[in-house]
């Protein structure tokens, strides 16, 4: 196991010269003994010094594995353990961790995100971590400090990022998990769209992600006394906390600053359909609950022409975007007067019909119930 793995420290030979009343005496440590030449019964015995050489200490189960710096830090991704299935191995963290003081991670350019948590637990004990920066190229991958919680708890109480872009912030995706305490400021997330060149032709592939600030997206799990104050701008489902929830307890959590859902514009923007959720707190909640949340976000609709497509009915609520299911809404507030702002989304009548865009797009806790 990692957790046996540690270094014994023996200084095996020093020799100095040590001058009193002009008289030379030479001091020796050797084999863990601090020897006087010149009285050889004179002698104090230098214990060996054992030590963890991933962690500042701990075992990662009665006692958590302590982190004090980032190289504590980035070493939880070697601490896997391996599991197989279907002939592939797959490795997972199982430990337990306390961060015992703040953290910059400003020497890593691009931040690894951590291995999938499969139970364990990190303990933040008020402390930040700050100068985290991500850069991700697949839209299917799971992308924060963190990529992936299953069964496991997660309490550290600040994390700071300073440019990033991804799933969420400190996880990418949970599952069977719980975030207490948790609070991102001062952070950005940015999600784009590639040109990508096949068979001679333009091919253009979006990243249709799941982006908050906490989490990218929570199955079956509970976030409480979350607060985010991050910009997020992002193409498909958007949430000050989580981008998708699916039964799933928030509760007690706050968000700030602007959140940003773009338009997707196609070759023929006539004909580009673009459905997609944004809420203060989550974009897309099925199932579960929201409760006593506050949202001083600014929600805008964002695109760079006029989309004249009927089909074209974003969904943006102050508190959820889109409710699947009866989701559970009780004692969550919104700033008074906010407004949400529709950018280019058009309402016209045509033929007899009357078209609008804006339809979901509603100044009230959710844009459209299903």
């Amino acid at each position: 196991s990692f957790s046996e793995i540690q270094t014994t420290v023996r200084v095996k030979y020093i020799e100095y010269i040590q001058k009193e009343n002009g008289v030379e005496r030479k001091l020796i440590i050797w084999n863990s003994l601090y020897k006087d030449v010149s009285n050889e019964d004179n002698k104090i015995t230098v214990n060996d010094l054992p030590f963890n050489t991933m962690f500042a200490g701990g075992n990662g189960s009665s006692q958590p594995f302590e982190i004090t710096n980032e190289r504590h830090l980035n070493n939880i991704r070697y601490a896997t353990r391996e599991y197989r299935e279907d002939n592939t191995s797959y490795f997972y963290v199982q430990d337990s961790f306390v961060i015992k003081q703040s953290i910059s991670l400003y020497k890593y350019s691009s931040w690894t995100p951590l291995p999938i948590f499969k139970g364990g637990e990190i303990e933040g004990e008020s402390n930040t971590i700050y100068n985290m920066a991500i850069s991700v190229t697949k839209s299917n991958s799971n992308v924060g400090f963190i990529s992936a919680l299953y069964g496991a708890n997660l309490n550290v109480k600040s994390t700071n990022s300073s440019r990033m872009t991804g799933n969420g912030i400190i996880v990418g995706m949970i599952g069977d998990s719980r975030i207490t305490n948790c609070n991102v400021n001062n952070s950005k997330i940015e999600i784009g769209y590639s040109v990508q060149s096949e068979n001679s032709s333009n091919v253009k592939g979006s990243y249709y992600s799941y982006t908050g600030a906490i989490c990218g997206s929570a199955i079956s799990s509970v976030i409480n006394d979350c607060s985010s104050n991050t910009y997020i701008s992002s193409y498909g489902y958007i949430g000050g906390i989580s981008g998708g929830s699916f039964s799933t307890n928030i509760k007690n959590c706050v968000v700030r600053n602007g959140l940003y859902l773009k338009h997707l514009t196609s070759y023929s923007i006539d004909s580009d359909s673009d459905n997609r959720c944004m809420g203060g707190i989550v974009g897309l909640a099925s199932s579960g609950s929201v409760a006593s949340c506050t949202s001083y976000a600014d929600l805008h609709y964002s695109s760079n022409a006029q989309c004249k497509d009927k089909n074209l009915k974003p969904r943006i609520g102050q508190i959820i975007g889109l409710n699947q299911s009866g989701v559970n809404l009780n004692s969550n507030a919104v700033e008074a007067d906010k407004e949400i702002d529709s950018g280019n989304l058009q309402s016209w009548w045509e033929w007899f019909t009357t078209y609008n865009q804006k339809e979901y797009v509603k100044n009230e806790s959710c844009g459209k119930i299903e």
